[in-house]
């Protein structure tokens, strides 16, 4: 479950990169690569704090929702992903 956020990524990212060339798709997955590390690492952050006051439930939460809490962003890269095809396409055309 924690991969599929990255997996998701990677195939907006490849999808773009076939229609618009290799370029575009490497900048669509280092960002959103970089987002969701972000987000990743601060996930782990807060489950670590909450582990060291004993909160457990907390703390497993913290990490076993993170696909959906990663939703948002995979939202916003896949609008990103359809603005960068298509503005491409228009002024190709």
């Amino acid at each position: 479950m924690l991969l599929a956020p990255f997996a998701l990524l990677g195939w907006m990212s490849a999808s773009l990169a076939k229609r618009q060339g290799f370029e575009r798709g490497l900048v669509l997955f280092l960002i959103g690569a970089l987002l969701l590390g972000t987000m990743f690492f601060s996930a782990y952050q807060d489950s670590q704090k909450y582990m060291s006051q004993k909160m457990w439930t907390a703390s497993t939460l913290s990490i076993g929702l993170l696909p959906f809490k990663s939703a948002p962003l995979l939202l916003v890269c896949l609008a990103a992903q359809w603005f960068l095809a298509r503005n491409s396409s228009e002024a190709q055309t």
